[in-house]
């Protein structure tokens, strides 16, 4: 940091500290605005999760509702959409995740569904039509990650990461990948130099 005198320095904390309220109140108004779309409990408490996960992860969060779609992504990197209750052909999910990588463009997506006990696998014919939905889901190329009301209530973290860390793995690779290449150029650059 520059030596502007205190007069700059305290005009600097108060400009970082307003961008750091700014920040937290849009990702809390997006956060709320995809809240309104979750069913039940557990999938409420997953959604915390998976921002959160996501936000570890990767370089930002987009929100995909009804409302449209609002979070805050890197220019550049990577970044992971939440949308809570998507429609993905016939079948209405929990969660489509999405993570996306910028440069090169790359994406994979799989699905979060959050099963409370009052709506899945009650009955045998409740398993039955959940087994054909994730074989529907599958055969799309979605990966399909059930976890039970119990699971989450344990530890939503871990189920968070669980299904974050899986659609990262080959988009990480390919940020590695660029960063090598970056790195590669620029060692060149320096020896040729």
């Amino acid at each position: 940091m520059h030596d502007w005198g205190p007069a700059m320095d305290e005009l600097h904390r108060a400009a970082l500290r307003a961008a750091v309220l700014r920040h937290i109140a849009f990702i809390s108004y997006d956060l709320e605005t995809a809240l309104l779309q979750c069913g039940s409990p557990p999938e409420r408490a997953m959604l915390h999760a998976l921002a959160i996960v996501a936000w570890d992860w990767g370089d930002g969060v987009l929100f995909r509702t009804e409302f449209g779609a609002s979070g805050l992504v890197a220019t550049k990197g990577m970044w992971v959409e939440i949308e809570p209750q998507a429609q993905v052909g016939a079948c209405r999910v929990d969660f489509l995740l999405t993570c996306r990588l910028r440069d090169p463009p790359a994406s994979a997506k799989l699905v979060v569904e959050c099963d409370g006990h009052e709506w899945h696998e009650r009955t045998r014919e409740q398993a039955q039509r959940d087994g054909a939905r994730d074989r529907y889901l599958q055969s799309n190329d979605l990966a399909v990650y059930r976890y039970t009301g119990a699971e989450v209530w344990k530890d939503v973290f871990a189920a968070a990461y669980e299904a974050v860390s899986e659609p990262h793995a080959p988009v990480r690779r390919g940020l590695r990948a660029r960063q090598a290449l970056i790195q590669a150029r620029l060692d060149l650059g320096v020896k040729a130099g």
